[in-house]
């Protein structure tokens, strides 16, 4: 089979100083309340982020900053409510990779990601995981492929639910390696790691904080990380580049305003944020979790979304996922 073409790599480049005069309008900026969508529930990872932004605006700018959530539609009514808001930095949204698969899978989601959205800055980028159940004769990635290739369509792989993340990435595996696997949906990444450990699945591809105590019970085995380097706390786990694919598969977290917002606002913006980014104790703690923190630009964040959408679609098509 043709292999796709590569995805993005995320570049650590420096963070530049953004050169646009603060107009004297924007300087008194923010001179009241900023809200912060979250297009999901508390306690979701875009609202645990979205709240250590607004302590730390809200610390910084003596105005209040508000977390509000706007679950629904698969993340699509959030996104929605910002491509729709007055472009003046006082409606502001934390999301993920989600943005981008949506975009790819939904018809009509509601928004454009790549013409309503301004992206401020990168908050965190998750490495995702390629799992296996504990059962499964196979010890690393080649003798998983070596294994499916062997058995079609005796394997299931599990996902958060058609056109997520998670099922796009096994998809990618399969095209890329000639694999039969049977795709299960489930209503979340939870239970789907549930039944990983249970062997109603076999394989799944889902971040590694979510796998973390499956793990140490030894109900599953983790193959390969999503990650130009090995992460810290699986010296021993080689990157899917190692292992063989031309891909790393990851869930990155961000910070939007809407299209048209005054550069100067966002400058601001960014420049908060990118302080508390590149603080060592936010790395410690995202680390801890098994995030990363590359330090992008806005334009290189933009690219990157670019990017992963034309590759999203690549696989939406090959994979034939139906679009909703």
């Amino acid at each position: 089979m043709k292999k796709l073409s590569k995805w993005f790599a995320v570049p650590t480049f420096a963070i530049g100083v953004l050169a646009t005069p603060i107009h004297a309008a924007e300087s008194a900026y923010p001179d009241r309340q900023i809200n912060i969508i979250v297009a999901a529930t508390p306690g979701n990872a875009n609202d645990i982020l979205a709240r250590v932004i607004a302590k730390r605006l809200n610390d910084k700018f003596k105005q209040p900053v508000i977390v509000d959530n706007k679950p629904g539609a698969g993340g699509t009514l959030g996104a929605g409510l910002l491509a729709r808001a007055k472009p003046d930095g006082y409606t502001l949204m934390v999301q993920s990779t989600s943005l981008t698969t949506a975009q790819a899978v939904y018809k009509n989601p509601g928004f454009d990601v790549e013409k309503d959205f301004t992206p401020v800055i990168m908050l965190a980028l998750a490495p995702m995981g390629i799992f296996v159940n504990a059962e499964l004769p196979a010890n690393t990635l080649g003798e998983l492929i070596a294994y499916a290739k062997k058995n079609p369509g005796k394997l299931n792989f599990g996902s958060s639910g058609n056109g997520s993340i998670m099922h796009i990435n096994s998809e990618r595996l399969g095209l890329e390696n000639g694999l039969r696997m049977v795709h299960i949906p489930y209503n979340g990444g939870a239970p789907a790691v549930t039944a990983l450990m249970a062997n109603d699945i076999q394989v799944l591809t889902v971040d590694i904080a979510s796998g973390l105590a499956a793990i140490r019970a030894g109900k599953i085995r983790l193959l390969a990380v999503g990650s130009t380097e090995r992460v810290a706390s699986f010296p021993n786990v080689p990157t899917t580049a190692e292992a063989g694919l031309p891909f790393n598969p990851a869930v990155w977290y961000g910070l939007f305003a809407p299209s048209g917002t005054p550069a100067p606002v966002t400058k601001i913006l960014f420049d908060e944020v990118s302080l508390l980014v590149a603080d060592p104790a936010y790395r410690k703690d995202m680390e801890s979790k098994g995030s990363q923190v590359p330090i992008i630009s806005p334009q290189q964040f933009r690219a990157m979304i670019s990017n992963e959408l034309v590759k999203y679609r690549e696989v939406i098509t090959s994979a034939k996922i139906p679009q909703e």
